[in-house]
């Protein structure tokens, strides 16, 4: 099933930990750091449900030679992330 904005924003209220400027952003949907880029993408998930755009922004993987890129990926492991103090 495809998500729609509201529901991609439901889950980046998932618990996860994310600092900006040595601040800790508890919701990144509304914080002024992160807000306009999560309410764009909303918008691209909002847009395939739109008939006008839907044959550009939807597809099957049969369509392509390679499975899509998709915006649900989930976040690498904490142990794949540099500490922000590491050279």
């Amino acid at each position: 099933m495809i998500k729609r904005g509201a529901e991609y924003l439901a889950g980046l209220r998932d618990g996860r930990i994310v600092y900006i400027g040595g601040e800790r952003v508890d919701d990144v949907t509304v914080h002024p750091g992160f807000r306009n880029a999560a309410r764009s993408y909303a918008a691209i998930y909002d847009a395939r449900f739109n008939e006008r755009y839907r044959d550009i922004l939807v597809t099957t993987e049969d369509a392509i030679a390679s499975p899509p890129i998709s915006f649900d990926r989930k976040p690498a492991p904490i142990s794949n992330v540099a500490p922000a103090h590491a050279k």
